[in-house]
């Protein structure tokens, strides 16, 4: 058992042993950590050169925390942990377990109200950062940058523009959208930047590569070209009925390859509420009894009667594809 008590204004920590023994604790910290392995790892040196991030030196499990409290230290130069506990009180990590998977972050969000977290990634061997998480909770007071290392650890981005100064020819300070990473440069970057966040950047995660010099951009998923031999038309309509959508009715249509109809046109319609409850179902049934039987079909290997003029025009139209690709390339 933990104690903490205090003795002429003095806090004195404490452990009892199951023998009614007392064991003094010196430090804390160090007895919290030694049963937890620490997440910390040294900054890459390339980002330790721009002098763009802060990586707490932790002992436990917690970089995420002490990356989130650096933010609101304007102390910059005293970021050890003991020196971020007094912000503690900034923020509500009430049932975050650590260390903070990318996936919890909209929890730690739902209970910080003022804040939004933005998370980078980075691959030491390409040396490309790119964003892995970005808030849907655009707006808010704090809007708070984090780069994700190796072994769950965290670090503060202070500067973003500082730590993408090498993306771009630009000398100077740029404006960078934290969504998808494109930079602006010119003297009204930031006005760009605001348009781009209103009209143009997306909530989920991306990075815009434009291509190189010289390099040339081709489309290769020539399977995607190819028809798919069954698509089915469906359509589902509901009722409300005391606020409460109730099915009425459905109806759907198969069509093959050729464009001609397989199977259909089918409309269900419910004419009570008993009937309406089993629509729902019956229209599941019906569609995973046709997905058997086309599945079947399609297994069924046919013999293709391939004539000497089909063959001449295969043939043709592999060399015209060849030399249209050895042309343009």
């Amino acid at each position: 058992m933990y104690l903490n008590i205090k003795i002429d204004c003095k806090k004195i920590n404490l452990i009892l042993l199951e023998d009614k023994h007392f064991i003094y604790i010196r430090n804390l910290s160090s007895l919290t950590l030694a049963n937890a392995a620490s997440s910390y790892i040294p900054t890459p040196k390339k980002l330790a050169n721009k002098k763009s991030t802060i990586n707490i030196k932790n002992e436990d499990q917690k970089s995420f925390l002490w990356s989130v409290l650096s933010f609101f230290n304007e102390d910059q130069k005293h970021n050890r942990v003991t020196d971020l506990q007094k912000y503690s009180h900034l923020v509500n990590v009430r049932d975050l377990e650590f260390p903070v998977k990318i996936e919890k972050i909209p929890k730690f969000e739902s209970f910080n109200e003022d804040i939004c977290i933005n998370v980078l990634s980075y691959e030491d061997e390409k040396d490309i950062i790119y964003p892995i998480f970005t808030s849907k909770n655009r707006g808010r007071k704090h809007t708070i940058t984090l780069l994700f290392l190796k072994k769950q650890h965290y670090i503060l981005v202070k500067n973003l523009s500082r730590l993408l100064s090498d993306q771009t020819e630009h000398h100077g300070k740029v404006e960078i959208c934290p969504y998808c990473l494109h930079i602006f440069t010119k003297t009204n970057a930031l006005a760009n930047l605001e348009k781009h966040l209103e009209l143009g950047s997306l909530n989920k995660c991306q990075r815009v590569r434009m291509p190189q010099e010289g390099e040339i951009l081709k489309f290769s998923n020539y399977s995607y070209t190819l028809k798919v031999p069954y698509i089915i038309y469906a359509d589902f309509e509901c009722m409300i009925i005391d606020n409460i959508h109730k099915p009425c009715g459905y109806g759907y249509l198969i069509i093959d390859e050729e464009g001609e109809v397989y199977y259909g046109p089918k409309i269900v319609r419910a004419n009570s509420l008993e009937e309406s409850e089993k629509l729902i179902d019956n229209f599941i049934d019906e569609l995973e009894t046709h997905s058997v039987i086309l599945k079947k079909k399609l297994q069924t290997i046919i013999d293709m009667n391939f004539t000497t003029e089909d063959e001449k025009t295969f043939t043709t139209k592999i060399l015209l594809f060849m030399y249209k690709t050895h042309r343009f390339h």
